[in-house]
């Protein structure tokens, strides 16, 4: 299955929160939906949501130069990545 959901502070109808909620949406997406792969891209000077991440089972893969554009602005963000298979217990 291959499938795309994206979300953060621009988009309205679904907003990640902390940690509770990245888990229970990696939970979802995992079983409900079959996922196997699930990607969050974080900005670099995001401190706040790379823990939020790395605490929910995240791994960081790297960084994306210059790969998100506000406007007037291209700024690096991170990849970070979770499998199904992953040890997400913490």
């Amino acid at each position: 299955m291959r499938g795309r959901l994206e979300t953060g502070p621009t988009n309205t109808s679904l907003r990640i929160e902390g940690r509770g909620d990245v888990r229970l949406l990696t939970e979802w997406a995992f079983g409900e939906r079959g996922l196997v792969r699930l990607e969050l891209m974080i900005s670099v000077d995001n401190e706040a949501s790379k823990l939020v991440a790395e605490r929910a089972g995240y791994v960081k893969e790297g960084v994306l130069r210059s790969v998100y554009v506000k406007p007037g602005v291209r700024e690096d963000h991170e990849l970070w990545s979770c499998l199904a298979s992953d040890d997400r217990r913490a």
